[in-house]
Protein backbone atom coordinates (compact mmCIF):
# COMPACT_ATOMS: atom_id res chain seq x y z
CA UNK A 1 0.00 0.00 0.00
CA UNK A 2 1.00 3.51 -1.06
CA UNK A 3 0.19 6.87 -0.73
CA UNK A 4 2.67 7.49 -3.71
CA UNK A 5 2.44 5.14 -6.55
CA UNK A 6 5.20 5.31 -9.43
CA UNK A 7 4.23 6.06 -13.00
CA UNK A 8 3.31 2.76 -14.44
CA UNK A 9 6.43 2.28 -16.83
CA UNK A 10 8.81 2.73 -13.36
CA UNK A 11 7.06 -0.64 -11.85
CA UNK A 12 9.18 -2.92 -10.35
CA UNK A 13 8.62 -6.30 -12.46
CA UNK A 14 7.40 -8.33 -9.47
CA UNK A 15 4.74 -5.53 -9.34
CA UNK A 16 3.50 -5.05 -12.68
CA UNK A 17 0.84 -8.16 -12.54
CA UNK A 18 -0.33 -7.26 -9.34
CA UNK A 19 -4.27 -5.74 -9.50
CA UNK A 20 -3.95 -1.94 -8.95
CA UNK A 21 -6.84 -0.34 -6.39
CA UNK A 22 -6.83 3.17 -5.51
CA UNK A 23 -8.46 3.90 -2.25
CA UNK A 24 -11.69 6.48 -2.97
CA UNK A 25 -9.94 9.51 -0.73
CA UNK A 26 -8.75 12.97 -1.90
CA UNK A 27 -5.39 14.12 -0.59
CA UNK A 28 -4.66 17.36 0.68
CA UNK A 29 -3.34 19.94 -1.72
CA UNK A 30 0.39 20.45 -1.87
CA UNK A 31 1.57 23.76 -2.75
CA UNK A 32 4.77 24.05 -4.34
CA UNK A 33 7.41 27.28 -4.88
CA UNK A 34 9.81 26.24 -7.34
CA UNK A 35 12.91 29.02 -7.19
CA UNK A 36 15.26 28.40 -9.96
CA UNK A 37 18.65 29.08 -9.55
CA UNK A 38 22.28 28.86 -11.10
CA UNK A 39 23.57 28.80 -8.26
CA UNK A 40 22.26 26.48 -5.82
CA UNK A 41 24.65 25.98 -3.11
CA UNK A 42 24.81 30.28 -3.20
CA UNK A 43 21.22 30.19 -2.87
CA UNK A 44 20.86 27.63 -0.26
CA UNK A 45 23.47 29.76 2.27
CA UNK A 46 21.69 33.00 1.59
CA UNK A 47 18.19 31.40 2.66
CA UNK A 48 19.87 29.88 5.49
CA UNK A 49 21.90 32.84 6.69
CA UNK A 50 18.35 34.46 6.63
CA UNK A 51 16.53 31.75 8.90
CA UNK A 52 19.52 32.61 11.28
CA UNK A 53 18.96 36.24 11.30
CA UNK A 54 15.54 37.24 10.18
CA UNK A 55 13.03 34.45 9.44
CA UNK A 56 10.85 33.04 12.80
CA UNK A 57 10.45 29.44 12.38
CA UNK A 58 12.54 26.71 11.43
CA UNK A 59 14.09 25.64 8.36
CA UNK A 60 13.65 21.54 7.29
CA UNK A 61 16.18 21.00 4.13
CA UNK A 62 15.52 17.74 2.34
CA UNK A 63 18.79 17.60 0.00
CA UNK A 64 20.81 13.98 -0.73
CA UNK A 65 23.73 14.79 -0.37
CA UNK A 66 25.98 14.79 2.81
CA UNK A 67 29.09 16.55 0.68
CA UNK A 68 26.28 19.30 -0.10
CA UNK A 69 25.38 19.22 3.70
CA UNK A 70 28.71 19.69 4.88
CA UNK A 71 29.61 22.56 2.42
CA UNK A 72 26.57 24.58 3.37
CA UNK A 73 27.47 23.69 7.54
CA UNK A 74 31.17 25.40 7.00
CA UNK A 75 29.75 28.16 4.96
CA UNK A 76 27.16 29.43 7.31
CA UNK A 77 29.55 28.25 10.59
CA UNK A 78 26.66 26.50 11.82
CA UNK A 79 26.87 24.30 15.73
CA UNK A 80 25.47 21.73 17.46
CA UNK A 81 23.18 24.35 18.96
CA UNK A 82 21.62 25.85 15.66
CA UNK A 83 21.52 22.91 13.60
CA UNK A 84 20.74 19.09 13.23
CA UNK A 85 21.75 16.54 10.52
CA UNK A 86 19.98 13.37 9.78
CA UNK A 87 21.88 10.97 7.14
CA UNK A 88 22.30 7.25 7.06
CA UNK A 89 24.17 5.61 9.00
CA UNK A 90 25.49 3.43 6.60
CA UNK A 91 27.18 6.49 4.87
CA UNK A 92 30.92 5.53 4.48
CA UNK A 93 32.00 8.96 4.19
CA UNK A 94 30.37 10.50 6.87
CA UNK A 95 29.64 7.64 9.65
CA UNK A 96 29.72 9.90 12.89
CA UNK A 97 29.97 13.63 12.39
CA UNK A 98 30.31 16.39 9.19
CA UNK A 99 32.11 19.82 9.90
CA UNK A 100 31.90 19.21 13.68
CA UNK A 101 28.05 18.20 13.47
CA UNK A 102 27.37 15.18 15.41
CA UNK A 103 24.35 12.39 13.29
CA UNK A 104 21.08 13.60 14.58
CA UNK A 105 18.37 11.39 15.80
CA UNK A 106 14.53 12.10 14.52
CA UNK A 107 13.81 12.08 17.79
CA UNK A 108 15.49 14.60 18.92
CA UNK A 109 13.99 18.43 19.19
CA UNK A 110 14.43 20.01 16.15
CA UNK A 111 17.16 23.13 15.76
CA UNK A 112 16.67 26.59 13.84
CA UNK A 113 18.21 24.42 10.81
CA UNK A 114 17.81 21.05 10.13
CA UNK A 115 18.92 18.79 7.27
CA UNK A 116 17.97 15.70 5.95
CA UNK A 117 18.82 12.99 3.27
CA UNK A 118 16.97 10.81 1.10
CA UNK A 119 17.26 8.28 4.51
CA UNK A 120 14.18 10.30 5.62
CA UNK A 121 12.55 10.87 2.70
CA UNK A 122 9.69 8.58 3.78
CA UNK A 123 8.82 6.59 6.24
CA UNK A 124 9.94 8.86 9.01
CA UNK A 125 8.39 11.14 11.70
CA UNK A 126 9.57 14.62 12.11
CA UNK A 127 7.92 17.09 14.69
CA UNK A 128 8.20 19.94 14.63
CA UNK A 129 5.19 22.79 14.34
CA UNK A 130 7.02 25.65 13.11
CA UNK A 131 9.01 23.25 10.29
CA UNK A 132 9.09 24.73 6.93
CA UNK A 133 9.98 22.59 4.08
CA UNK A 134 12.95 23.12 1.70
CA UNK A 135 13.98 20.74 -0.96
CA UNK A 136 16.88 21.22 -2.75
CA UNK A 137 17.80 19.56 -5.97
CA UNK A 138 20.90 20.25 -8.00
CA UNK A 139 20.74 19.64 -11.43
CA UNK A 140 24.60 18.25 -11.85
CA UNK A 141 24.23 16.10 -9.09
CA UNK A 142 21.75 13.71 -10.15
CA UNK A 143 21.38 11.98 -6.91
CA UNK A 144 19.79 14.71 -5.74
CA UNK A 145 17.15 15.08 -8.18
CA UNK A 146 14.07 15.01 -6.25
CA UNK A 147 11.06 12.23 -8.40
CA UNK A 148 8.02 14.73 -8.79
CA UNK A 149 5.72 11.98 -8.35
CA UNK A 150 7.09 9.68 -5.53
CA UNK A 151 9.59 11.50 -3.61
CA UNK A 152 8.10 15.20 -3.57
CA UNK A 153 4.79 13.59 -2.27
CA UNK A 154 6.63 11.77 0.52
CA UNK A 155 8.95 14.97 1.97
CA UNK A 156 5.69 17.38 1.73
CA UNK A 157 4.06 15.18 5.04
CA UNK A 158 7.16 14.16 6.74
CA UNK A 159 6.73 16.91 9.93
CA UNK A 160 3.85 15.52 11.00
CA UNK A 161 2.70 18.44 13.35
CA UNK A 162 3.96 21.49 11.09
CA UNK A 163 1.46 24.51 10.87
CA UNK A 164 3.05 24.94 7.08
CA UNK A 165 2.28 21.00 6.32
CA UNK A 166 1.34 21.71 2.43
CA UNK A 167 3.83 24.18 1.56
CA UNK A 168 7.10 23.92 0.27
CA UNK A 169 9.86 25.69 -1.88
CA UNK A 170 12.23 24.10 -4.18
CA UNK A 171 15.17 25.61 -4.70
CA UNK A 172 17.02 23.54 -8.25
CA UNK A 173 19.21 24.25 -11.14
CA UNK A 174 17.80 22.80 -14.59
CA UNK A 175 19.90 20.27 -16.12
CA UNK A 176 21.38 21.42 -19.34
CA UNK A 177 22.89 18.65 -22.17
CA UNK A 178 24.69 19.41 -25.64
CA UNK A 179 23.47 15.52 -26.63
CA UNK A 180 20.25 16.05 -25.61
CA UNK A 181 17.43 13.69 -26.88
CA UNK A 182 13.89 13.28 -25.92
CA UNK A 183 13.15 10.55 -23.38
CA UNK A 184 11.34 8.31 -26.25
CA UNK A 185 14.67 7.94 -27.58
CA UNK A 186 16.27 7.12 -24.55
CA UNK A 187 14.02 4.27 -23.92
CA UNK A 188 14.20 2.87 -27.54
CA UNK A 189 17.92 2.94 -27.18
CA UNK A 190 17.76 0.92 -23.62
CA UNK A 191 15.83 -1.83 -25.83
CA UNK A 192 18.75 -2.02 -28.04
CA UNK A 193 21.06 -2.43 -24.79
CA UNK A 194 18.86 -5.02 -23.46
CA UNK A 195 18.64 -7.10 -26.61
CA UNK A 196 22.81 -6.97 -26.86
CA UNK A 197 22.57 -8.10 -23.12
CA UNK A 198 20.11 -10.55 -23.62
CA UNK A 199 22.35 -12.17 -26.24
CA UNK A 200 24.83 -12.09 -24.38
CA UNK A 201 23.55 -13.78 -21.06
CA UNK A 202 22.34 -16.48 -23.50
CA UNK A 203 25.88 -17.41 -24.84
CA UNK A 204 27.76 -17.50 -21.49
CA UNK A 205 24.66 -19.63 -19.80
CA UNK A 206 24.68 -21.36 -22.81
CA UNK A 207 27.93 -23.34 -22.50
CA UNK A 208 28.59 -26.73 -20.09
CA UNK A 209 29.41 -26.32 -16.49
CA UNK A 210 33.10 -27.87 -17.70
CA UNK A 211 33.39 -25.10 -19.41
CA UNK A 212 31.98 -22.74 -17.52
CA UNK A 213 34.68 -24.06 -14.73
CA UNK A 214 37.34 -23.59 -17.26
CA UNK A 215 36.78 -20.33 -17.56
CA UNK A 216 38.01 -17.05 -15.04
CA UNK A 217 35.35 -15.35 -12.67
CA UNK A 218 33.13 -13.40 -15.62
CA UNK A 219 32.30 -9.98 -14.99
CA UNK A 220 29.93 -9.27 -18.15
CA UNK A 221 30.33 -5.31 -16.75
CA UNK A 222 26.93 -4.62 -18.17
CA UNK A 223 24.41 -2.51 -16.52
CA UNK A 224 21.61 -4.68 -16.78
CA UNK A 225 23.33 -7.93 -16.59
CA UNK A 226 23.36 -9.37 -12.87
CA UNK A 227 24.57 -12.96 -11.16
CA UNK A 228 22.22 -14.54 -9.40
CA UNK A 229 22.76 -18.94 -8.22
CA UNK A 230 25.88 -18.43 -10.96
CA UNK A 231 23.94 -17.70 -13.76
CA UNK A 232 23.95 -14.05 -15.11
CA UNK A 233 20.41 -12.86 -15.43
CA UNK A 234 18.44 -9.57 -17.33
CA UNK A 235 17.70 -7.55 -14.23
CA UNK A 236 14.47 -5.29 -15.71
CA UNK A 237 14.53 -3.60 -12.89
CA UNK A 238 17.70 -2.21 -13.61
CA UNK A 239 16.68 -1.11 -16.54
CA UNK A 240 13.38 0.56 -14.86
CA UNK A 241 15.53 2.08 -12.52
CA UNK A 242 17.83 3.46 -15.26
CA UNK A 243 15.14 5.10 -17.15
CA UNK A 244 13.99 6.75 -14.01
CA UNK A 245 17.24 8.28 -13.64
CA UNK A 246 17.71 9.08 -16.85
CA UNK A 247 13.92 11.27 -17.18
CA UNK A 248 14.68 13.01 -13.60
CA UNK A 249 18.01 14.34 -15.36
CA UNK A 250 17.29 14.79 -19.18
CA UNK A 251 13.25 15.53 -18.92
CA UNK A 252 11.93 16.58 -15.68
CA UNK A 253 15.29 18.99 -14.63
CA UNK A 254 15.77 19.96 -18.48
CA UNK A 255 14.04 23.32 -18.16
CA UNK A 256 11.42 24.68 -15.43
CA UNK A 257 8.83 24.60 -17.61
CA UNK A 258 8.83 21.01 -17.95
CA UNK A 259 9.53 20.41 -14.01
CA UNK A 260 6.27 22.78 -13.59
CA UNK A 261 4.22 20.71 -15.74
CA UNK A 262 5.07 17.23 -14.44
CA UNK A 263 4.08 19.01 -10.61
CA UNK A 264 0.86 20.09 -11.95
CA UNK A 265 0.33 16.82 -13.75
CA UNK A 266 1.06 14.80 -10.66
CA UNK A 267 -1.57 16.75 -8.52
CA UNK A 268 0.76 19.63 -6.95
CA UNK A 269 -0.42 23.64 -7.05
CA UNK A 270 2.80 25.50 -8.32
CA UNK A 271 4.15 28.84 -8.87
CA UNK A 272 7.87 29.65 -10.37
CA UNK A 273 9.30 32.56 -8.67
CA UNK A 274 12.14 33.92 -10.28
CA UNK A 275 12.54 36.60 -7.54
CA UNK A 276 14.22 36.99 -4.50
CA UNK A 277 13.43 34.71 -1.22
CA UNK A 278 12.00 37.53 0.75
CA UNK A 279 8.88 37.95 -1.47
CA UNK A 280 7.17 35.57 0.41
CA UNK A 281 7.74 36.81 4.13
CA UNK A 282 4.73 37.80 5.88
CA UNK A 283 4.62 41.26 7.98
CA UNK A 284 5.99 40.12 11.02
CA UNK A 285 9.26 38.66 8.95
CA UNK A 286 9.64 41.81 6.99
CA UNK A 287 9.34 43.96 10.84
CA UNK A 288 11.59 41.64 12.04
CA UNK A 289 13.95 42.17 9.74
CA UNK A 290 13.76 45.82 9.54
CA UNK A 291 11.11 47.80 11.75
CA UNK A 292 10.60 49.81 9.26
CA UNK A 293 9.65 47.57 6.41
CA UNK A 294 6.62 48.62 4.35
CA UNK A 295 3.57 46.46 5.36
CA UNK A 296 -0.07 47.27 5.34
CA UNK A 297 -2.75 46.86 7.95
CA UNK A 298 -4.52 44.31 6.07
CA UNK A 299 -2.07 41.97 5.80
CA UNK A 300 -0.86 42.23 9.25
CA UNK A 301 -4.36 42.10 10.91
CA UNK A 302 -4.72 39.05 8.72
CA UNK A 303 -1.88 37.23 10.19
CA UNK A 304 -2.63 38.29 13.62
CA UNK A 305 -6.14 36.58 13.25
CA UNK A 306 -4.55 33.75 11.57
CA UNK A 307 -2.87 33.28 14.43
CA UNK A 308 -4.90 33.93 16.97
CA UNK A 309 -7.35 31.98 15.64
CA UNK A 310 -4.69 28.59 15.45
CA UNK A 311 -3.96 29.54 18.85
CA UNK A 312 -8.05 29.31 20.01
CA UNK A 313 -8.34 25.99 18.31
CA UNK A 314 -4.89 24.70 20.14
CA UNK A 315 -6.87 22.40 22.80
CA UNK A 316 -3.83 23.00 25.76
CA UNK A 317 -4.69 27.05 25.12
CA UNK A 318 -0.79 27.43 24.30
CA UNK A 319 0.58 30.13 21.97
CA UNK A 320 4.32 29.11 20.30
CA UNK A 321 7.63 31.27 20.85
CA UNK A 322 7.78 31.74 17.61
CA UNK A 323 3.88 33.09 17.22
CA UNK A 324 4.45 35.18 20.17
CA UNK A 325 7.11 36.45 18.58
CA UNK A 326 5.29 37.22 15.49
CA UNK A 327 2.35 39.06 17.48
CA UNK A 328 4.91 41.57 19.17
CA UNK A 329 5.86 42.92 15.70
CA UNK A 330 2.62 43.03 14.51
CA UNK A 331 1.49 44.94 17.23
CA UNK A 332 4.56 47.48 17.59
CA UNK A 333 3.74 48.17 13.95
CA UNK A 334 -0.08 48.55 14.42
CA UNK A 335 -1.26 48.92 18.33
CA UNK A 336 -4.75 48.91 17.02
CA UNK A 337 -4.80 45.32 15.61
CA UNK A 338 -5.28 43.59 18.87
CA UNK A 339 -8.45 45.86 19.71
CA UNK A 340 -9.44 45.40 16.44
CA UNK A 341 -9.82 41.93 16.79
CA UNK A 342 -11.37 41.18 20.19
CA UNK A 343 -13.94 44.00 19.76
CA UNK A 344 -14.87 44.19 16.03
CA UNK A 345 -13.73 40.97 14.76
CA UNK A 346 -12.38 39.96 11.54
CA UNK A 347 -15.90 40.12 9.54
CA UNK A 348 -16.60 43.89 10.65
CA UNK A 349 -12.47 44.82 9.85
CA UNK A 350 -13.64 43.38 5.94
CA UNK A 351 -16.48 45.46 6.14
CA UNK A 352 -14.59 48.73 6.98
CA UNK A 353 -12.30 47.57 4.22
CA UNK A 354 -9.30 47.58 6.56
CA UNK A 355 -9.07 51.48 7.14
CA UNK A 356 -7.18 52.44 10.27
CA UNK A 357 -9.46 55.43 10.28
CA UNK A 358 -12.76 53.80 10.14
CA UNK A 359 -11.56 51.27 12.46
CA UNK A 360 -10.69 53.65 15.01
CA UNK A 361 -13.27 55.87 15.04
CA UNK A 362 -15.31 52.49 14.91
CA UNK A 363 -13.90 51.32 18.24
CA UNK A 364 -14.16 54.92 19.85
CA UNK A 365 -18.13 54.79 19.32
CA UNK A 366 -17.54 51.11 21.17
CA UNK A 367 -15.50 52.65 24.05
CA UNK A 368 -17.78 53.42 27.51
CA UNK A 369 -16.89 57.13 27.53
CA UNK A 370 -19.79 59.95 27.27
CA UNK A 371 -20.32 61.04 23.35
CA UNK A 372 -18.28 64.00 23.69
CA UNK A 373 -15.23 62.49 24.50
CA UNK A 374 -15.62 60.12 21.86
CA UNK A 375 -16.64 63.41 19.24
CA UNK A 376 -13.04 64.77 20.27
CA UNK A 377 -11.38 61.60 19.96
CA UNK A 378 -12.41 61.09 16.41
CA UNK A 379 -12.17 64.58 15.36
CA UNK A 380 -8.63 64.64 17.10
CA UNK A 381 -7.98 62.21 14.18
CA UNK A 382 -8.55 65.20 11.52
CA UNK A 383 -7.95 68.14 12.80
CA UNK A 384 -4.40 69.01 13.81
CA UNK A 385 -3.16 72.17 16.21
CA UNK A 386 -2.43 75.53 14.45
CA UNK A 387 -4.06 74.83 11.32
CA UNK A 388 -6.89 76.83 9.55
CA UNK A 389 -10.15 75.38 8.31
CA UNK A 390 -12.92 76.59 6.59
CA UNK A 391 -16.17 77.06 8.24
CA UNK A 392 -18.44 74.81 5.53
CA UNK A 393 -15.37 72.09 5.96
CA UNK A 394 -15.36 72.43 9.26
CA UNK A 395 -19.18 71.30 9.35
CA UNK A 396 -18.77 68.32 7.30
CA UNK A 397 -16.26 66.96 9.46
CA UNK A 398 -18.34 67.45 12.41
CA UNK A 399 -21.32 65.87 10.76
CA UNK A 400 -19.55 62.84 9.88
CA UNK A 401 -18.38 62.18 13.82
CA UNK A 402 -21.85 62.84 14.49
CA UNK A 403 -22.69 60.09 12.20
CA UNK A 404 -20.53 57.58 13.07
CA UNK A 405 -22.06 57.56 16.59
CA UNK A 406 -25.19 57.46 15.52
CA UNK A 407 -25.68 61.06 17.00
CA UNK A 408 -29.27 62.27 15.14
CA UNK A 409 -27.65 65.94 15.10
CA UNK A 410 -27.03 68.44 12.60
CA UNK A 411 -23.52 69.19 13.05
CA UNK A 412 -22.51 73.24 12.67
CA UNK A 413 -19.16 74.94 12.36
CA UNK A 414 -19.33 76.14 15.91
CA UNK A 415 -19.26 72.72 17.41
CA UNK A 416 -15.92 72.91 17.20
CA UNK A 417 -15.16 75.39 20.09
CA UNK A 418 -16.75 72.25 22.37
CA UNK A 419 -13.59 70.39 21.23
CA UNK A 420 -10.59 73.11 20.85
CA UNK A 421 -9.44 76.77 21.43
CA UNK A 422 -10.32 77.94 18.34
CA UNK A 423 -10.17 81.82 16.71
CA UNK A 424 -12.36 83.06 13.62
CA UNK A 425 -9.97 84.05 10.94
CA UNK A 426 -10.67 84.53 7.13
CA UNK A 427 -8.40 83.80 4.58
CA UNK A 428 -7.88 84.06 1.11
CA UNK A 429 -8.38 81.20 -1.27
CA UNK A 430 -7.08 80.59 -4.23
CA UNK A 431 -8.64 78.74 -7.04
CA UNK A 432 -6.28 76.87 -9.24
CA UNK A 433 -6.53 74.90 -12.45
CA UNK A 434 -3.33 73.06 -14.55
CA UNK A 435 -2.18 74.14 -17.70
CA UNK A 436 0.62 72.61 -19.49
CA UNK A 437 1.78 71.01 -16.26
CA UNK A 438 1.51 74.31 -14.52
CA UNK A 439 -0.64 75.49 -11.48
CA UNK A 440 -2.47 78.84 -12.56
CA UNK A 441 -4.43 81.22 -10.50
CA UNK A 442 -7.96 81.73 -11.80
CA UNK A 443 -9.82 83.32 -8.74
CA UNK A 444 -9.71 83.83 -5.53
CA UNK A 445 -11.96 84.90 -2.46
CA UNK A 446 -12.14 85.37 0.80
CA UNK A 447 -13.55 82.91 3.35
CA UNK A 448 -13.90 82.17 6.48
CA UNK A 449 -12.99 80.24 8.82
CA UNK A 450 -11.34 78.61 12.67
CA UNK A 451 -7.76 78.88 13.64
CA UNK A 452 -7.33 75.92 16.07
CA UNK A 453 -5.29 77.18 19.27
CA UNK A 454 -5.49 73.41 21.19
CA UNK A 455 -7.34 70.85 22.41
CA UNK A 456 -9.39 71.13 25.38
CA UNK A 457 -9.14 67.27 25.58
CA UNK A 458 -5.90 65.42 26.42
CA UNK A 459 -5.50 61.42 25.00
CA UNK A 460 -2.83 58.99 25.86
Amino acid sequence: MTATPNEPEFTLKELKDIPIIIAPFELEKIYITNKPTTQVEATARKLILDYLENKIGNAHIFVNSVEFIAKLIKACNLTEENCRAIWSDGNKSYKRSVQGIKRGELHTEAKKINFYTSTCYDGCDILDKEGHYIIISDGAKAHTLVDVATQMTQIVFRIRDTKYKNKAIHIFRETRYSNFVSFEDYKAATEILKSDAIKLVETYNSVTDETKAKMKELDLNDMYITKENNQFIIDENLITYDLRNYKLAMSTYSSVANLHLEQFTTGFEVENDYSSLEDKETPSEKLKRNENAKTNFKNAFNEYAKIQSEYLDNKFNLISKADSERISYLLEAYPNIKEAYNLLGVKEVKELNYHQTNIKNKLISLSDVGNENKIAKILSGTFNINMWYELDKTKEIIQNAYNQLEIKKTAKATDLKKYYFTEPRTKTVYKNKTVNNEKINVSKERKEGLHIVSSKYIFN
